[in-house]
């Protein structure tokens, strides 16, 4: 199982917000079919929505409705995540998205701007073979 973190930290709109999801590649391959649904269901390019949906989570995120709505929440942070495993690695040793290595390493991933085009980072630590399974799971980070 791997354990994904993603921080946001953008200072425009100023933002901070942290979560952690732990699975593996069956589960992550889940998240993003969801998210391909939901991108159909209104008639978007999959990587259109997602973009879109990670532009907008600071302001979904601070919205009152949301406190009221924790479905809205999980499927932003669910786009975040399927946005980022779809990306390419740019690693040399590790080519192709970061989706295609997930069973492998524990991710950390820190979103830097969402304004425009969205930039972000990554680093990876190798995943113990005798670490224990964990549920697949979205958890916000206090």
């Amino acid at each position: 199982m791997t354990r994904l973190s993603v921080r946001f930290d953008t200072a425009e709109p100023r933002f901070e917000y942290s979560f952690r999801w732990e699975g593996d590649r069956t589960a992550a391959e889940s998240l993003i079919a969801e998210d391909a649904a939901v991108a159909c269901h209104f008639d978007l390019d999959l990587d259109d929505y997602l973009t879109v949906a990670v532009s907008h989570m600071p302001a979904i995120l601070r919205s009152p409705e949301v406190a009221n709505a924790p479905d809205v929440k999980h499927a932003h942070m669910r786009a975040t995540l399927s946005f980022l495993l779809r990306q390419l690695t740019g690693h040399p040793e590790h080519p192709r998205r970061f989706l295609d290595h997930i069973d492998d390493f524990d991710l950390d991933f820190l979103i830097t701007r969402v304004g425009g085009k969205i930039e972000w980072s990554a680093s990876a630590n190798a995943v113990e073979a005798s670490a224990p399974p964990r549920n697949a799971a979205i958890r916000a980070v206090d």
